[in-house]
């Protein structure tokens, strides 16, 4: 079994630095069968002396690779690499450069993947969230879900609708990666990694496991005023995400989580400029209308926070 681990670096080459001391003895302790591809995303100027330390660190350059590329954004460097890649390995995993990742916890997961079910497609996992407060009610909540989740299969529209909005490592197995991003989303900076998740396993089975394999050190307040700015500048995907959420939820339709993403729906709409029909879902017709009221005068409020943030 190969593993390639996929990471994305944009001017950041201590934490890049930091990722490599631990990915480095995985490199040597499994001998060629997990490799490390790192994509720049834009000027490597600043990561010239840190490539040169690893490449004296690695004997075999098949190991380590990198390049780097006019900055593209996560989402499409991540994708870029995926399809790179799926042909050289029987799975590949996205480990950020500023994630804290476990090595221990490493080990194990390979081991696990090793024994699951031929039909399984990916393997997900929750990281630990370090900004959490230790003794938080949502702490609570999620480590009780996560444990009555555990080694069940699941779509990701099943796992979003379960747990929610929370960070995630997915081991995906190459042959059943194809996604390429549509033409409607080429002028997008921004995109969700959801979108990515949702098209490749709306109905492909992932497989949970509760171990936390990388340390995450993202806010647990939820979206950071930062990343709604940037999906309110990049609807044509924020609204897209949605669509495939609705899509992909038809048997959950009565759902309170199926509201959220018709009320998105609609809010990303009108930011893209777009037409909202959603005939073809055959939506009860009073929910639709409340769905575009609520996401109307989400829309107003978007447009007052960009205001203010200039």
């Amino acid at each position: 079994m190969k593993i390639v681990i996929i990471t994305s670096s944009y001017n950041r080459p201590i934490l890049l630095e930091r990722l490599a001391k631990i990915i480095v003895p995985i490199l040597l302790r499994y001998e060629g069968k997990i490799k490390w591809r790192i994509f720049i995303d834009g000027d490597d100027e600043g990561y010239k002396s840190l490539l040169t330390k690893l490449n004296n660190q690695i004997s075999s350059l098949d190991l380590f690779q990198w390049s780097a590329h006019k900055n593209l954004g996560k989402f499409k460097t991540l994708v870029k690499g995926l399809n790179e890649q799926k042909n050289n390995c029987d799975w590949m995993v996205n480990i950020d450069d500023d994630d804290l990742l476990i090595d221990y916890k490493f080990y194990s997961i390979i081991d696990k993947i090793k024994k699951i079910d031929s039909d399984i497609k990916a393997v997900i996992c929750p990281r630990l969230i370090l900004n959490l407060p230790l003794y938080s009610f949502k702490r609570f909540r999620k480590k009780k879900l996560f444990r009555k989740c555990h080694n069940q299969k699941m779509s990701y529209f099943e796992f979003k609708k379960i747990i929610g909005d929370y960070d995630t490592t997915i081991f995906i197995k190459s042959p059943s990666f194809d996604y390429n991003e549509p033409d409607e989303l080429s002028e997008d900076t921004f995109t969700a990694e959801s979108l990515l998740y949702l098209e490749s396993f709306s109905n492909d089975k992932m497989f949970f496991v509760n171990e936390n394999i990388v340390y995450s050190q993202y806010l647990h307040s939820g979206l950071t005023e930062k990343s709604r700015i940037n999906r309110i500048k990049n609807p044509a995907s924020s609204q897209a995400i949605y669509k495939k959420f609705i899509e992909s939820g038809k048997d959950f339709s009565n759902s309170i989580y199926y509201l959220k993403c018709l009320i998105n729906f609609h809010r990303f709409g009108l930011h893209n400029k777009k037409k909202t029909d959603l005939n073809e879902y055959n939506i009860f017709f009073l929910k639709n209308l409340i769905s575009k009221i609520v996401g109307s005068f989400l829309y107003l409020i978007d447009i007052f926070i960009i205001k203010t943030s200039k």
